[in-house]
């Protein structure tokens, strides 16, 4: 018999090797995004953008939003990608920094592999339209091809291996069943 909470034997011990279990797991699904933001701060401050600290906040919060990606990757990948476009509104332009795109490709590659089937397509179009419309409405540029080619190019390819490896992650576990 032991006495609660003196012991390892107490009712409340699976409880903390829960909780260790889901602090460690929140760690490792923190561990790119804080990379990406750590990177997104050294790019902005040796750019020297205008409004750095709002630029700053709006990278570093759509990195925030990735490390729920895997719990809720429909609403935090299409919200860190809708984030990053109210960044030329307050500082950079979308073609200064490039940690964004690595930020988006992130969310593109969840987005394919934790949504099931092809869910993931509406958001990842929300998040193309959000960021043709903003470059086409903050650059002083003519329209072109070019432009959405590049946003294609930038989201369709993490997508499909994000997508690939969930169907190559079905396909292992329906063979461990079997055996």
């Amino acid at each position: 018999m032991s006495t609660l909470g003196l012991t390892r034997n107490a009712l409340w011990a699976p409880t903390l090797g829960y909780v260790n279990r889901n602090v460690a797991m929140l760690a490792h699904d923190a561990a790119i995004p804080a990379a990406l933001a750590v990177l997104a701060t050294v790019e902005l401050v040796s750019l020297r953008v205008p409004g750095l600290p709002a630029a700053i906040a709006v990278e570093v919060g759509a990195c925030v939003l990735l490390v729920w990606r895997k719990r809720w990757p429909l609403i935090m990948c299409t919200a860190a990608g809708l984030v990053l476009v109210s960044l030329p509104y307050i500082g950079p332009d979308l073609n200064e920094p490039a940690v964004p795109i690595l930020v988006v490709a992130l969310a593109s590659f969840s987005l394919g592999r934790y949504v099931p089937r092809h869910r993931g397509l509406l958001s990842m179009a929300a998040v193309f339209l959000a960021l043709l419309v903003t470059q086409q409405l903050t650059l002083s540029l003519e329209p072109d091809i070019s432009d959405a080619m590049f946003l294609v190019v930038m989201l369709v390819p993490p997508y499909l291996f994000g997508w690939l490896t969930r169907r190559l992650d079905e396909s292992h576990a329906g063979q461990t069943r079997l055996l």
